[in-house]
């Protein structure tokens, strides 16, 4: 049976704790839901305020899929996960959920919050696939999780959340999907205490407004791909982050694609841009704010890094592992390097020999590298970079439109002579 929220206020609030029930070799624990269905649910309209605050509590809960065409959705989860011991012997854990669906979930349209502040709490969870709006509807997505990270076995030193890169942990993800992830509309603000979109399968961004204002990784998938929209990334370790999740240094398949779209990567600790297999840019504008210490870089790929339109901008360290993009790119590149940390918030300015601006630029972070690409790098033409000095333009995620630059220091004057070309400032 299904069911169908066709209007009304419904305000629920539990408190019941996950109950573990003997399986196989182990046990399996059953979960306290707030609303549940064995067959579809729709919400047409109906606003939903829930509350739960039991260990593994879950508002939302379905056998098959969610649609939410309209109405108001507000949920609250504060119950905090545990360990356990599952039917295969295994140690593993629970935790609670805004929405846990088998099946896919539709977020078509209507206002939509999950707060959940539980250990190794979700906000969504899906089996299935995650579409969010379409070409009329723009619905209003916010998704927070602050809880810690549960630790289900420890790890052996290294990065990750609660150490070890060999650890495994049950970890306070807002979206995770085992299928894809597409979002054609809407206005989504994610704040998380671990991924802020994770899927096995891809995330295709077509338009929308999607701000991801803290998050351990911000978009992680085998597959990613930004078609238009404006995108805020704020991560402290990678921004965007293409792969299998197999590791390694040889490429895995995986891609990174920017096509278009008004794009902000920060990334405080990790790569910004981090592919384990190719990277593709072809239009859109991307300003991207590396870290700065080694041995992560601004950008990071496995496989093939091309671009064939666009502006991008990635301020970085000195790591070796600094890349900029191939030879087999159709639209020119340069990646400048110094051996001398630049300040945060200095002006990265070049300009053509005739005085024109190229690239206003303010990193906001310290950083000895910068790679850029624009249709304005024009094979056999000379510019001239400056570091420091201010610019009465108009500044948007550190980078400069319109305004005067007044200069500060000249630094160097290079030549592009190929497709890459690299300068030492």
């Amino acid at each position: 049976m299904g069911m169908t929220l066709n209007g009304g206020v419904i305000t629920g609030n539990s408190s019941g704790d996950a109950v573990l029930i003997p399986t196989g070799s182990g046990n399996e624990p059953v979960y306290c839901s707030l609303i549940s269905s064995n067959g579809n649910i729709f919400i047409q309209g109906a606003e939903l305020n829930l509350t739960t605050s039991g260990k593994g509590g879950r508002c939302i809960s379905g056998d098959a899929s969610l649609v939410m065409n309209s109405g108001i959705v507000h949920l609250t989860c504060s119950g905090n996960g545990a360990t356990y011991t599952n039917s295969s012997a295994a140690t593993d854990a629970y935790h609670s959920t805004g929405v846990k669906v088998d099946g896919d979930f539709n977020l078509i349209g209507g206002e939509f919050s999950i707060s959940n502040s539980g250990t190794g709490g979700k906000g969504i969870d899906v089996d299935g696939q995650l579409i969010i709006g379409d070409a009329i509807h723009e619905p209003i997505v916010n998704v927070t999780t602050t809880g810690a990270s549960i630790t289900i076995s420890g790890g052996g030193g290294g990065g990750g959340p609660g150490g070890g890169n060999n650890g495994n942990y049950d970890e306070s993800k807002t979206v995770k999907v085992d299928g894809d992830v597409t979002i054609h509309n809407g206005i989504i603000t994610i704040d998380s205490a671990n991924d802020g979109i994770k899927s096995l399968g891809t995330v295709t961004i077509n338009n929308g407004v999607l701000s991801i204002i803290d998050s351990y990784e911000a978009i992680e998938a085998p597959f990613i791909t930004v078609n238009d929209g404006e995108l805020s990334l704020v991560s402290t370790d990678d921004g965007f982050n293409a792969t299998h999740g197999t590791g390694g240094e040889s490429s895995d398949g995986s891609m990174l694609t920017i096509n278009g779209g008004t794009n902000y990567v920060d990334a405080s600790g990790g790569d910004a841009i981090d592919s384990n297999g190719n990277v593709t840019i072809t239009g859109g504008v991307t300003a991207v704010h590396g870290p700065q210490s080694s041995p992560e870089v601004g950008m990071d790929y496995n496989g093939v890094g091309n671009i064939s339109g666009g502006f991008i901008v990635i301020s970085g360290t000195n790591s070796n592992m600094t890349q900029g993009f191939n030879n087999s790119s159709s639209q020119r590149s340069v990646t400048m390097k110094t051996t001398q940390s630049v300040a945060a918030n200095t002006v990265f300015h070049i300009q053509d020999s005739n005085g024109n601006e190229v690239l206003t630029f303010k990193p906001k972070r310290s950083y000895y590298s910068v790679v850029f690409s624009s249709p304005l790098i024009v094979n056999g033409s000379s510019y001239t970079i400056y570091t420091g000095g201010s610019s009465s333009g108009s500044v948007t995620n550190g980078l400069y439109t319109g305004g005067t630059y007044t200069p500060g220091t000249q630094e160097t004057t290079f030549t592009v002579n190929g497709v890459v070309t690299s300068v030492n400032f």
